[in-house]
């Protein structure tokens, strides 16, 4: 019977529209102290820090979904603002081609904006997106290499890498 009545004050702090007090009477304890108490015995935390944990949960689970999403991509821990014209920009090239390119100096958030754009289309696309760092090519001919390597894709001797990077991805929604 305590279980139940302690997992009804977890939903009942949740909403944290309830102080710890109102909580503890709701349920049945007759103490605060003694309820806050039980509450810490049977969460590992008191009743006074499940808005901190829930906050620290819900950053978990975003977490957890942008690698669902992002596949490849550098997790981002920071926050975005701003930038909604790049964002509506790029939505807009990847409407028209299957590989766009982000280019500018080192440290201009090329990254992190690729990552926030990709959030934003996370149902437009079944197989994903991927990320296909080009910084460290130094080659225009290897470029191309780099793409089949982040994708997966082998060469094949005696046909043109780009005809088997098309054929490969032609009928795939990424």
């Amino acid at each position: 019977m305590r279980k139940v009545r302690l997992n009804k004050a977890m939903e009942l702090l949740k909403e944290q529209s309830y102080t710890v007090s109102e909580v503890a009477f709701t349920i049945g304890f007759g103490s605060a102290d003694y309820f806050s108490k039980c509450f810490k015995n049977y969460f590992g935390y008191s009743p006074g820090e499940v808005e901190k944990n829930q906050e620290d949960q819900d950053e978990a689970q975003s977490v957890k979904d942008q690698i669902n999403v992002l596949k490849n991509f550098p997790v981002q821990t920071s926050s975005f603002i701003g930038r909604e014209n790049e964002i509506k920009t790029i939505v807009e090239l990847l409407e028209k081609y299957r590989i766009v390119s982000l280019i500018g100096t080192g440290g201009c958030s090329k990254t992190r904006l690729a990552c926030e754009t990709v959030l934003k289309l996370e149902k437009e696309y079944q197989d994903g997106f991927w990320f296909v760092e080009l910084a460290p090519i130094e080659a225009e001919e290897l470029v191309i290499k780099q793409l089949m390597s982040t994708l997966e894709i082998t060469e094949v001797p005696g046909k043109d890498m780009m005809e088997v990077l098309i054929g490969k991805i032609r009928d795939r929604n990424f």
